[in-house]
């Protein structure tokens, strides 16, 4: 298979399953999956998610070919996979939480920068980088397992580190030295975010989680932001959450699979759940969604084990997807993990997989030869071209 989710399915690393399935009842009616209605329901939209292949095909022709970027890794840079990547400061910061389990970057012609701390137990040391965020001064880790958050310049030195009181398995920096944290569910109905000082003291909670919810999909990316505000998802649930500036829900998105939505059960304990017949033919979204701007996001939906490319105008609730099988192209979109600051979408491929696809031999000979020695390409998508 081409096109696969960095996402993994029950990975719990000796914690408990990472995911808040949060629910609420909007406008629409229906029935969404944890967090008690503490939030205006009218201020959700309903996006109904019929994968339709010939408005995909319409987006991307708009679209156009993607840039390409070899990423030229050497000994401190090199990764296995891409669980996020992060476009600031005019260079691409990737967190590899579970093959080398690192955080390394690149500028933005794919040179190697630094690596950012190294597995261990020490200050600086982190058991799994579970998430990251920059700002434009240093790199910022979560390590879950030993309950802190780790500081670098960004060349790569350990600045600091601060412990935090309770286990996330996601963060974001807020205003005014705030920090916003995903907590891990364990089923009590607590609350599903928390707000810090700069200090990690707790300043508040907020979105509690439905009583029984222990998750079991590992989404990558809880946090992204997007061009007005922050995004809080976490598969399989069908609900997004806008978080505002001082980390409180404000409104979202309701994904409407209809007769093929996950069932209650997956939504609670997805491990148990996905183990029943009746899961099977299901749809869910692999991953927080990336905002393009102008309305367009781009995401990946899982159906058993095949996936799709999605791309829908949340404002005016068209939906599109492409199947990732042995047909695609090199020029198809293949694993969206990001947007860069000129509203491209980027995607990645390796050798393997670029050298199977059709069209990899249109590909300049400077770049397939890049690609041959390097490994690992990113793929920009110009969205900034839709209307």
């Amino acid at each position: 298979m081409f096109c696969y989710s960095k996402s993994r399915m029950g990975f719990k690393l000796g914690l408990a399953a990472l995911t808040v399935t949060c629910l609420v009842s909007v406008s629409c009616k229906r029935q969404t999956s944890g967090a008690q209605e503490n939030t205006d329901g009218s201020n959700f939209k309903e996006v109904t998610m019929n994968l339709s292949p010939e408005y995909y095909d319409s987006v991307i022709n708009e679209v156009g070919r993607p840039n390409l970027v070899i990423l030229k890794e050497d000994d401190k840079t090199m990764y296995s996979d891409i669980s996020r990547i992060i476009s600031k400061n005019k260079m691409y910061y990737i967190l590899d939480s579970f093959g080398s389990r690192t955080v390394v970057s690149f500028t933005k012609e794919g040179e190697p920068v630094a690596r950012y701390g190294k597995v261990g137990t020490g200050p600086g040391e982190y058991v799994r980088p579970w998430d990251v965020d920059v700002d434009e001064s240093y790199v910022y880790i979560l390590d879950s397992n030993l309950k802190k958050i780790m500081r670098f310049n960004q060349s790569g030195s350990f600045i600091d580190e601060k412990k935090i009181p309770f286990i996330a398995d996601g963060f974001k920096l807020l205003e005014n030295g705030r920090v916003l944290f995903s907590l891990l569910p364990d089923g009590s109905g607590e609350e599903s975010l928390c707000v810090t000082d700069s200090s990690m003291n707790i300043v508040s909670k907020q979105l509690p989680s439905r009583k029984g919810y222990v998750g079991g999909w590992t989404t990558n990316n809880v946090f992204r932001t997007n061009h007005n505000n922050v995004q809080y998802y976490k598969s399989p649930s069908d609900t997004l959450f806008y978080i505002s500036g001082n980390g409180m829900p404000d409104g979202g998105l309701v994904f409407n699979f209809g007769s093929r939505r996950v069932p209650e059960e997956a939504m609670l304990d997805f491990i148990e759940g996905s183990t029943k017949d009746n899961f099977k033919g299901s749809l869910m979204l692999a991953d927080n969604p990336i905002d393009m701007g102008k309305g367009y996001m781009v995401g990946m939906v899982m159906e058993d084990d095949t996936q799709y490319v999605v791309i829908f105008d949340k404002d005016n609730n068209r939906c599109g997807a492409k199947k990732c099988d042995g047909d695609l192209s090199v020029y198809d979109i293949i694993e969206p993990c990001g947007v860069d600051e000129d509203g491209n979408l980027i995607c990645y491929t390796s050798i393997e997989y670029a050298e199977d696809l059709r069209n990899y031999q249109e590909i300049p000979d400077d770049i397939k030869a890049g690609l041959e020695e390097n490994n690992r390409m990113l793929l920009l998508y110009p969205f900034s071209r839709l209307k």
